[in-house]
């Protein structure tokens, strides 16, 4: 009886004989396939990693990096949806939802300058109230610190 070393269609070296008999196993994942089969899921995660280095000229430690990145924020996104969340929903301590703070700040600046653009757009027209002049000047006086150096 000889000893066949390890091969792509089984995991431990086996006699002769008994390879016949035996069943196709990967020695990546013990799946019921042989280790070069496309089937294989770490064949698939390593050919993915593969293209990833190859399309962004990185080093192949960087791709499995990033590559664990997508996975990771994939699940994260998964249970959020399961959860009937978006990425952007934060619960506060008594349970309602409520935006992240970077978010009503961007929403705060967005309104002011809607309502700045209102007031200037009175502003150039012939007839407007002393209120409209008034904020209309300390807009532009605003601004007008913004530009110069």
């Amino acid at each position: 009886m000889s000893i066949i070393p390890k091969s792509c269609t089984c995991v431990n070296p086996i006699t002769q004989e008994s390879r016949a008999s035996e069943q196709k196993k990967c020695i990546n994942c013990e799946g019921q396939h042989a280790a070069d089969s496309r089937e294989c899921p770490r064949m698939k995660e390593e050919v993915a990693i593969q293209r990833v280095r190859d399309a962004r000229k990185i080093s192949y430690l960087e791709a499995k990096r990033k590559d664990l990145h997508a996975m990771i924020y994939a699940g994260a996104f998964a249970v959020l949806k399961l959860n009937g969340q978006r990425p952007t929903d934060v619960t506060s301590r008594n349970g309602t939802k409520r935006q992240p703070a970077w978010e009503r700040r961007l929403s705060k600046n967005i309104d002011n300058i809607r309502s700045d653009i209102a007031i200037l757009t009175q502003y150039q027209k012939p007839t407007y109230s002393q209120r409209v002049k008034k904020k209309g000047d300390t807009i532009m006086r605003r601004s007008s610190k913004k530009t110069q150096p």
